[in-house]
């Protein structure tokens, strides 16, 4: 069955008003490469937020087939990498989509459509384009890795149905990213039962490519929240949603994934820190993770 919906990201055709051009990560990459760290490029494939229930073609590439689609995408992911290769700052970590696990640019590469079969050759074809676009746009001695990111993170029967299909589609990847947020995705104990199959099952490494828990069950911004308080978490008992509650969770998640078989566990990502009251999905929205 297709993943549900989540969250309050409203359907649009079209970029919101005040969108970023490549100009501003590109800066943003630059201050992280002087800080030392490495960079992740997450490419949405979409002009707003894409997840599950939220894969829309961008405007401007409506309309095209699969093979033309298949080399618009390929065409974009060369051109993005290449433009972070020329201003020095050359990508280390690419994800092609985002929460992909009901497939991306729909409907072409929709996984699971309202009638008829399962696209997972569309799709595939698809992530194929994106990876050959990544490898082309890339340095030849700067080659980022791969991640394919779904939002299974407690779910090991999932993960592995999304994962064996696009194996059996020939698509070779480096590193699978799992969203992870208690509010759906069940205790820490069922992602660490899910991780420590995944990489003994599959032998690639392992992100929580986003995660999050609440620091309190207070609205910042009177915009209503994805988590109020009123359905008690998992592990909630053990880490409430209080600062110290917030910071021991992701400890517990950071010593989870020390223990993945053969070092695969790799990190995580807190999504998304920023998060603050007033500031939402697009200019004037308000956010439903504040509390986050």
């Amino acid at each position: 069955n297709p993943p549900p919906p989540r969250g309050a990201r409203p359907a649009r055709r079209g970029p919101p008003a005040g969108r970023l051009s490549l100009r501003t990560p590109i800066a943003m990459a630059r201050r992280a490469q002087l800080a030392g760290l490495k960079l992740l490029l997450d490419l949405h494939s979409s002009d707003f937020w894409a997840d599950p229930g939220h894969q829309t073609t961008p405007a401007a590439w409506a309309g095209q087939d699969l093979a033309t689609l298949a080399s618009t995408v390929r065409s974009y992911t060369r051109s993005t990498l290449r433009q972070f290769a020329a201003a020095g700052v050359p990508v280390d970590m690419v994800q092609i989509g985002n929460e992909v696990t009901s497939g991306m640019l729909f409907p072409t590469g929709q996984l699971y459509p309202p009638a008829g079969p399962q696209h997972w050759p569309q799709f595939a074809t698809l992530l194929k384009a994106g990876i050959r676009g990544a490898h082309q746009g890339a340095p030849r001695d700067h080659q980022p890795r791969i991640m394919i990111h779904i939002d299974r993170g407690g779910d090991n029967g999932g993960s592995r149905w999304f994962v064996d299909n696009i194996l059996a589609q020939g698509v070779d990847f480096d590193v699978l990213g799992e969203s992870y947020y208690p509010i759906w995705h069940g205790a820490l104990a069922d992602m660490q039962a899910n991780l420590t199959d995944l990489a003994t099952r599959y032998e690639k490494d392992i992100v929580l490519v986003e995660t999050a828990y609440p620091w309190t069950t207070a609205d910042g911004d009177g915009f209503p929240n994805l988590w109020d308080g009123s359905t008690p978490l998992p592990d909630q008992s053990t880490y409430p949603p209080t600062k110290q509650g917030q910071a021991a969770f992701f400890e517990a998640m950071r010593q989870i994934l020390l223990k993945v078989p053969d070092g695969r566990g790799i990190g995580f990502f807190d999504w998304e820190p920023e998060g603050i009251g007033g500031v939402g999905w697009e200019p004037g929205a308000g956010d439903p993770n504040d509390n986050l």
